[in-house]
This record gives C-alpha cells, sequence and structure tokens, in this order.
C-alpha cells in the first residue's frame, strides 16, 4: 500500500461519496454483482468479483467470517491486509501484539490480529495475520467508507486478473495457468512484484530501473528519495513544485511533482507523465532496494493478469482509459470530509495557487462547485473539475455562516 493518491504506504488520497455516495457505491456494486455473475456461470473457470474505481483506486468487496460485504482497497502494493480499526473493534477481532509497518514517509506501530479467516466473491483465502489500523484519515481523505485494504493475500497462491473494462476482477484457482492474449512481462517477486521500466529525460540520457506495481498508489509514479538523489532527478526534470501527501500513515510526506518526458516498458510508451519524487527520511520510500512505484494512473490503462506463483503477467492496453491523457489538479486546492463523510471541506490550500488567488483557506466547507451540489456526486467526481487547465470554475462555499461564490482560473502547476 506504498502510495494512496497515492495510497503508501505512501502519497495524497482521492475522494468522497458521503452517505448519498456510500449508497451509492455498494448499490453499483451489488448491481454489477448480478450482471457479472451470468458471466462468471458461463466461464466456469474463474471467480468474477466487481470493482468499483474511486478515483484512481479499485474497491472490491471482502467478508471477514460472517461479517457479510465490506469495501476494501485492493492494492497490491499491499504485502498484508489491514483492516479499519473500527471493522476490528465492531467484529470482536482482538490482538495480543503489535508490528512495525512501513508507510511512505514513515515506519510506525499497528495492532497485529491472528488467524482472521478472508473471503473474496466465493474464494475463501484462508486464516492470515492482518493488521489493524484506524484509516479514518484515509475515508476522510476518499470521502468514502474503507473498511480495510488488501493485496498480497489475495495474489499469492492464484492468478487473478484486473479487468477495468468488464469492472471485474478474475480469480482463478490455485494451479490455473493463463493462456489468453496479452503481453507477456516477467516480474520480480518477493512479497510485492516489480518489474524494469525506462525512463526517458531531455537531457537524452535514459534511466531504467525496477518498479514495485501499485494499485493503491492513486499516481502515475513515486521515487524514491535514494533514486531521485542518485539520479539528480529534482534538477534533470526542473522540479519546482512541491507538496504534501497522505497515505496509510497520518503523517504527510514531501514530494516534488513535475513531468516525465517518455516512460516506456516492453514495447509500451507513455508521453509527459505526471511523477512524484519524494524527499523522506523513514518509510517505504527512503528505502534502496527499489527504484519506486508504478501506480494505478498507468496500470488502470491495462486489462493485467497476474501469475504470482510463475512470476509471470500480461499486459492488455484496455478500452477504457487507453489514449486517455494524464491530468493533474490545476487548482491548488484539496478537499476531504468531516469523520461524518458527508460535510466537505477545504482540507489544504497550496499557496500562490489559484485557490490561493480566490481566497479559500483550510476549513471551508464546499457546497457546490459548478452548480454541482456537494453529495449529489462521489467527491472524486467533483475534484475531477479541478483537472481542466485553462478553464474557469465556479465554487461556492460556506464560511462562519455565511454563503460566498469565488471563480477559480485553473493553471497547470508543471
Amino acid at each position: 500500500m506504498h502510495a494512496a493518491s497515492s495510497l503508501p504506504c505512501g502519497s495524497g488520497v482521492n475522494r468522497n461519496v458521503s452517505s448519498l455516495g456510500v449508497l451509492f457505491f455498494f448499490l453499483s456494486l451489488v448491481c454489477s454483482l448480478f450482471a457479472i455473475r451470468g458471466v462468471a456461470a458461463s466461464e466456469a473457470t474463474s471467480d468474477v468479483v466487481p470493482l468499483t474505481l474511486v478515483g484512481d483506486h479499485v474497491f472490491i468487496s471482502v467478508e471477514i467470517g460472517a461479517s457479510g460485504p465490506l469495501a476494501f482497497i485492493f492494492d497490491t502494493g499491499a504485502e498484508t491486509t489491514v483492516v479499519n480499526s473500527s471493522i476490528s473493534a465492531r467484529l470482536g477481532l482482538t490482538s495480543d501484539r503489535r508490528e512495525s509497518v512501513s508507510g511512505a514517509g514513515q515506519s510506525f506501530e499497528v495492532a497485529a490480529i491472528r488467524d482472521v479467516p478472508l473471503k473474496v466473491g466465493e474464494t475463501a483465502l484462508g486464516e492470515f495475520t492482518v493488521q489493524s489500523a484506524d484509516l479514518s484519515h484515509l475515508e476522510r481523505s476518499f470521502g468514502a467508507r474503507i473498511d480495510g485494504i488488501i493485496g498480497f493475500h489475495l495474489l499469492r497462491k492464484r492468478v487473478v486478473e484486473i479487468n477495468y473494462d468488464e469492472s471485474a476482477i478474475k480469480i482463478y484457482p490455485p494451479g490455473f495457468e493463463y493462456g489468453g492474449p496479452g503481453k507477456q512481462i516477467r516480474l520480480k517477486r518477493r512479497k510485492l512484484v516489480s518489474m524494469v521500466l525506462t525512463m526517458h529525460l531531455d537531457d537524452g540520457d535514459p534511466v531504467e530501473d525496477r518498479m514495485v506495481l501499485d494499485t493503491g498508489a492513486g499516481i502515475a509514479m513515486g521515487l524514491s528519495t535514494p533514486f531521485v538523489n542518485k539520479q539528480d532527478l529534482v534538477s534533470r526534470l526542473a522540479a519546482d513544485y512541491s507538496t504534501e501527501s497522505l497515505g496509510y500513515s497520518e503523517k504527510a510526506s514531501t514530494i516534488w511533482r513535475t513531468r516525465l518526458p517518455l516512460l516506456e516498458f516492453e514495447g509500451f510508451k507513455f508521453k509527459n507523465v505526471p511523477v512524484s519524487l519524494y524527499q523522506v527520511q523513514d518509510g517505504f520510500f527512503s528505502e534502496r532496494k527499489h527504484a519506486g512505484v508504478l501506480g494505478n494512473s498507468v496500470l488502470k490503462r491495462f486489462n493485467i493478469v497476474f501469475d504470482y506463483p510463475r512470476r509471470r503477467s500480461w499486459w492488455m492496453l484496455n478500452d477504457r482509459f487507453d489514449g486517455v491523457p494524464f491530468t493533474i489538479n490545476c487548482s491548488g486546492l484539496s478537499l476531504a470530509t468531516d469523520h461524518s463523510l458527508e460535510r466537505v471541506l477545504v482540507d489544504r490550500v497550496k499557496a500562490g495557487s489559484p485557490a490561493d488567488a480566490a481566497g479559500l483557506v483550510v476549513g471551508d466547507e464546499v457546497l457546490a462547485v459548478d452548480d454541482i451540489m456537494t453529495g449529489a456526486v462521489p467527491l472524486h467526481v467533483l475534484e475531477s473539475r479541478f483537472d481542466r487547465d485553462g478553464e474557469r470554475i465556479q465554487i461556492r462555499f460556506l464560511r462562519d455562516g455565511e454563503q460566498r461564490d469565488v471563480v477559480l482560473q485553473l493553471v497547470a502547476p508543471y
């Protein structure tokens, strides 16, 4: 879980659903379940589980014992399963020890709970030791319930396909060997899997290194501090826009954001890729054993089959996101909900940004963006209005009981 709007164990996070949004999420999940189960019955080879995209993050339904459906983020960067402490308390899951974990830019301790039975769709994964941690800061940032995070425990013994065109994850039984279409790419695996990517810079000297594949990172790429410093990337990429981002831990990580002229791997090429250059002293992005992560802003452009047991994968450019340009926040404004997940608040304002120039401050309650009322759509849909470089948007907000309107002239910061 190394990058969260990234989910990290690293980066920032994308947002909402409020009470209405949570209801919308589960209704869409249930409707998808009925639509997709028909396909699964005809295939008879896989368990087909609906997925819902909230921003760039994948949500699926997971069960813990007889809990009923819980909303989990599916995160290939998660070395273990995390259960929100509120869910642990509700289900009566108790811990007898604590263990150290690595967030994006911080190491910290969480409760460990033994022998927790996990099930995804009709697939019983087994009993595992899971972590229990307070995820309320992520829930506020997404504006949605997050009951947990799952990754390695789903992937470790099975072939798993992420199919964005069908809004589904397909889980094949142990021993299954995939023989379908796609570009086969070999993977290196410890618990997490990685592959080699090539980054082309304007100075003409390409940089090649291994990146962790991380669907839990709601960014395109996040590069570790040792790698950034070794390659002098802040200077070579002319990075001059710094910001902070949240992840698994509540401590914000400092990063530089810029664009990579060209990213290439196995014949696939992407231009002007947004990249996050981490500047941290602890946690996942301080480690030297990897260059960073390839996040879901890139991964979601493919339907991918992961075969962790054989260290292989197959990649097919999908119809939903292939050719869709990368977007960035052009407002300098970051939103979050309150703890009820209903009220939308200004969470951060970048100094010198369009939001700052318009006079918005932390704590303002946002009522509408371009006449779209907050609560009528998920928060990530509302925030997608901030991606339109060169356009003007109107924000209606409440401060000290007074309703106000401001206009933002959006400008891409990098």
